[in-house]
């Protein structure tokens, strides 16, 4: 197996894992789970890998403890519901259990699987950060393939209606609206997930003094807009963050001419194309495009008016910020400590149901667990991060954007695609931190053999 065909294994494995492309009965993160497993279990039974130090280490045995704490207070929270609740409903605790599960267990599985093999044959960090943006940039060019042309975007949705897809997307003419792409999620949470997947081109563009990583930024931003609008937000952030970064540190970049080129194409082409897109699709009278400009009205009237009053546009802020998306417990045991339910679309067992991430998690587990939860999972992403100035940018705009989505919806629900790409990126950067002190060992001991 040579080297190149490697690494389109590894761009075609990431983005089966990040985006779970519609192309089985089942949800395809089973069968990729069930490959790692199996791939775990043979390098340990046949001891090809030191799996020892690879999953014994400080970073997996903190995962561990942080997983147990979480499933306690889980645990805590469904019996409170139980004694509570006259009309309990198991069946919602236990969904919504498993989407959380389903995050912080299942998919770091196929991470772990995925990093061992890379740590196996000596991947460079380089090459894995090529490795998904490759995967980001083809999903990007499916999304702007089915834009553009009708066709084949009734094929993907063909395709995916086929197979494990809710049909309920194609409702009120979702379809016609969105849905560019080939994915498991092309609402919010895919532009949440590609806003953050937009940091790649930067770490790759600051690692490698090398401005050309850049010009992938238009697509992934195209993606977005024509896929999610609070993605665009999301991207808002990374970018504003990273821009920040480069500017204090621009002379690394002016070794390479070619980063002039980078920056000429950008301004004198890409810019004014990227300008030029958004006015048409703004002027193009479309459904999407009127009910885009009816949420961007609706956030204006709320902030005009401090919040007194929304309704006039029957837009996204009309919706997010009405009173039944902010019912929280009037029990104060249930409201401090959860009742192991959520109460997110049809799945809520009351009357109401909310989108708002910050309200289901006090539904599950109280605002003791939402503090607890939140607390513990930034801060742990923040001092992960603390060895590299590209990467401390990156747990910033992470934790921005998980603080942000979650007034829009659930940030860490059923490995959607924005924190499979956090969690993803945070063990790249733990990789790298293990990698850097192997290499440093490997240097220290060849100094004093020498």
């Amino acid at each position: 197996m040579t080297i190149n065909v490697r690494f389109w294994l590894g761009v075609m494995f990431i983005f089966g894992i990040l985006f779970r492309p519609p192309i089985l009965p089942i949800d395809i993160i089973f069968p990729l789970t069930a490959i790692s497993i199996y791939g775990i279990f043979r390098e340990v039974a046949f001891k090809k890998f030191d799996t020892r130090h690879f999953f014994l280490s400080r970073p997996v045995r903190s995962l561990a403890k942080w997983s147990a704490l979480m499933v306690i207070l889980s645990a805590i929270s469904i019996m409170v519901g139980f004694a509570t609740m006259s009309d309990y409903s198991m069946l919602s605790a236990i969904s919504t259990s498993a989407k959380l599960m389903w995050t912080f267990w299942l998919f770091p599985i196929n991470i772990a699987f995925f990093l061992m093999i890379c740590q196996k044959y000596n991947v460079q960090v380089n090459t894995i950060l090529r490795m998904i943006l490759y995967a980001t940039m083809l999903q990007a060019v499916l999304a702007i393939l089915a834009y553009a042309i009708p066709e084949v975007k009734n094929i993907f949705i063909s395709i995916m209606q086929a197979n494990n897809w809710s049909e309920r997307w194609t409702t009120n003419n979702a379809a016609g609206q969105r849905m560019n792409g080939f994915a498991k999620s092309l609402f919010d949470t895919f532009g949440y997930g590609m806003g953050i997947l937009a940091s790649v081109p930067f770490i790759l563009a600051y690692r490698t003094s090398n401005l050309k990583y850049l010009l992938a930024l238009p697509f992934i931003l195209l993606a977005i807009l024509i896929n999610a609008r609070t993605g665009l937000v999301i991207f808002g952030v990374v970018a504003a963050l990273f821009l920040l970064l480069f500017l204090r540190h621009n002379r690394q970049f002016s070794r390479y001419r070619s980063n002039i080129l980078v920056l000429v194409v950008l301004l004198l082409a890409i810019v004014p194309i990227g300008i030029s897109s958004v006015t048409s699709y703004v002027s193009s009278g479309s459904n999407f495009s009127d009910r885009t400009m009816d949420d961007i009205d609706s956030y204006i009237e709320f902030i005009q008016t401090g919040g007194a009053y929304t309704g006039s546009y029957g837009g996204q802020a009309d919706i997010l910020f009405s009173d039944s998306f902010w019912t929280l417990p009037t029990n104060k045991l249930q409201l401090f400590v959860g009742t192991g339910v959520s109460v997110y679309g049809s799945s809520s067992p009351f009357e109401f149901s909310s989108d708002v991430g910050y309200v289901n998690a006090v539904w599950y587990m109280g605002l003791i667990g939402l503090i607890i939860f939140h607390v513990t999972f930034l801060w742990y992403l923040w001092i992960s991060s603390r060895h590299k100035k590209y990467w401390r940018t990156f747990a910033a705009a992470a934790i921005v954007s998980v603080l942000v989505f979650q007034v829009k919806g659930s940030a860490f629900w059923s490995a959607n695609l924005g924190i499979s790409a956090t969690i993803l990126l945070l063990a790249l950067c733990i990789y790298q931190q293990r990698h850097d002190k192997r290499d440093y060992v490997i240097n220290q001991e060849g100094t004093v053999r020498t």
